[in-house]
């Protein structure tokens, strides 16, 4: 699935019920949970969901943040976004926005969250740079990514690994996973050039 832009493919609906499949399966529940507990959240932090596509982490990070707090979950796709709002609560707003060009201002955010985004992105840095500029000093950022490129099929033959080396090769980053720490150590780049600041208060 090409998740770049969904908005853009021929049933941008198929995408959001795979999600909503995903998000059904006990494995995924217990992942999003064990990701948001481990965050270094308090109550009435903001928080930023970066690519939060139907919204599952956002309303993890509002019981979180409590009533006092505030989330906001942006991602580049409005079909997405739609399906988020329908299960929205009062604590989370929602905006469009590219993570290669986010629509905020620097130093809002107490803490940020981008959990299996990058992975589909040409330009990881850029998006990390653009998340650490809206960030607070002294806050916190939370990245989470596999690494397809070290998944296993058993029986491990070649074709399971053909089929594992097909799938790392369908992701624009499939092997992000391992080179979090050194996009985190990369000094953030300049905006891009035509970039809009433009905040979300």
């Amino acid at each position: 699935m090409d998740w770049h832009c969904v908005d853009a493919t021929t049933d941008p609906a198929a995408y959001a019920a795979y999600l909503a499949r995903l998000d059904a399966s006990a494995d995924m529940k217990r992942m999003r949970r064990s990701f948001v507990d481990q965050l270094p959240c308090k109550a009435g932090d903001r928080i930023l969901d970066c690519g939060c596509g139907t919204g599952s982490d956002a309303l993890l990070l509002a019981q979180q943040v409590g009533p006092t707090g505030r989330v906001l979950g942006l991602d580049f796709n409005q079909s997405l976004l739609r399906h988020a709002q329908r299960r929205r609560s009062d604590d989370i707003d929602y905006a469009a926005g590219s993570l290669l060009c986010l629509p905020i201002a620097p130093d809002c955010f107490d803490g940020a969250i981008c959990n299996r985004v990058l992975m589909h992105l040409d330009d990881p840095q850029t998006a990390v740079s653009e998340l650490v500029r809206t960030l607070k000093p002294g806050a916190w950022l939370a990245l989470s990514e596999p690494d397809w490129s070290t998944a296993r099929i058993e029986p491990d033959d070649p074709i399971s690994r053909a089929l594992l080396q097909d799938q790392c090769a369908g992701y624009a980053n499939g092997d992000i996973g391992p080179r979090l720490p050194e996009l985190l150590e990369t000094p953030a780049r300049a905006r891009p050039p035509g970039c809009p600041r433009q905040a979300h208060d």
